[in-house]
């Protein structure tokens, strides 16, 4: 029995160390699965906070871009008209050189100042009309002001591109020019080279007439040490070449065989950690199978030490007092108390022992 106990308290301390262990993992687990599901979540909100902003984004960009072409239409109006007046002031200047007649001349001087003054009239309607269309476009969008402000600032950048544009218009006509010169004297550079080479060739041909003279066998050594001298300077090129190329290449096997180990080691570890957790489980199935089983014979036992107790508090009913007449024996006497039928003497009281009635 103190063994079975022993065996049974064995089992269960084994049993709750699993069972600590697997919590531990399984919170480990839950832990992990919370973290990734706030992390999912995050990503979720993000990604719709970001697609609002798009679309967002994308109506301001298209109501932006009517405006814009909204005023590129008034600024071609504007500019129509411009033309229109600039034509007329011409005319007029050409009517006013023509004309003698000074009651023609205020006519057509009243008629240029109607005419500008229609002009000044069409840009501040064209002024409010800008406004009165930011603003309608606007009023409905959640933040007026920062479109306007926005609106603002892209009228001020293209002002300033507009600037920009001018200036890289004026920078490009003067490289233009600059080319142009520089072309002009690259012509004359050209010239005085090919005059130049012209010269170098005919002195060469002079040169090559007088070395003709010369024996063919300097030629060749001449030729051989220049081909020998190029071909040491080729092939140490190479085995420099040769040897960055081989170190490269032993470096790469070693990165490889690392990147091999480390993979391997890796795979080792997740296999392990794989196989702990199947171990876990397969003790933790054999330590509950073992608990049930001691379990079993621990009811069996306590079942049978209960009926040996219950037989043996009969037996004892039966057992008589020690012995008058042979102290340290006992007798057990048969039959009901205070008329026993028969007796019998034992020596030892742990040796009376009866079954039954």
């Amino acid at each position: 029995m103190a063994e079975l106990r022993e065996k049974f308290t064995n089992s269960q301390s084994q049993t709750k160390t699993a069972q600590r262990d697997f919590q531990s993992l399984l919170k480990i687990c839950d832990e992990n699965k919370a973290k990734l599901d706030a992390a999912v979540k995050e990503l979720t909100d993000t990604k719709s906070a970001y697609l609002e902003e798009v679309q967002r984004t994308s109506k301001y960009a298209d109501e932006i871009k009517d405006l814009t072409l909204s005023k590129n239409n008034h600024t071609n109006e504007v500019a129509d008209l411009k033309k229109k007046n600039e034509s007329l002031a011409r005319e007029l200047q050409s009517q006013r050189d023509k004309c003698t007649a000074m009651a023609k001349k205020r006519s057509y001087e009243k008629e240029y100042l109607d005419l500008q003054k229609s002009f000044n009239d069409l840009l501040a309607k064209q002024s409010i009309i800008n406004s009165k269309y930011i603003e309608i476009a606007i009023s409905g969008t959640p933040n007026p002001e920062e479109i306007r402000s926005h609106i603002q600032d892209l009228e001020r950048q293209l002002t300033v591109s507009k600037a920009r544009e001018d200036k890289l218009f004026a920078d490009v006509k003067r490289l233009a020019k600059k080319k142009a010169d520089i072309y002009t004297e690259k012509q004359k550079l050209l010239a005085e080279k090919q005059k130049i080479n012209n010269d170098k060739k005919r002195i060469m041909n002079e040169n090559q007439h007088l070395q003709g003279k010369f024996s063919s066998t300097n030629e060749d050594v001449s030729k051989l040490k220049e081909y020998k001298a190029n071909w040491v300077a080729e092939n140490k090129s190479l085995q420099e070449q040769l040897k960055n190329a081989r170190e490269n290449v032993s470096k790469l096997q070693e990165y490889k065989q690392n990147w091999i180990a480390e993979n391997r080691t890796l795979h080792q570890s997740l296999k392990a950690s794989k196989e702990n957790i199947k171990n876990l489980q397969n003790t933790q199935k054999k330590i509950i199978a073992e608990k049930q089983v001691l379990q079993k014979k621990l009811n069996d036992a306590e079942r049978s030490s209960s009926n040996y107790a219950t037989h043996r508090s009969i037996a004892t009913t039966y057992v008589a007092r020690p012995s008058t007449t042979m102290p340290g024996r006992y007798r057990l006497m048969f039959g009901s108390a205070g008329s026993p039928s028969s007796s019998a003497t034992y020596d030892d009281e742990d040796d009376i022992v009866v079954y039954g009635n």
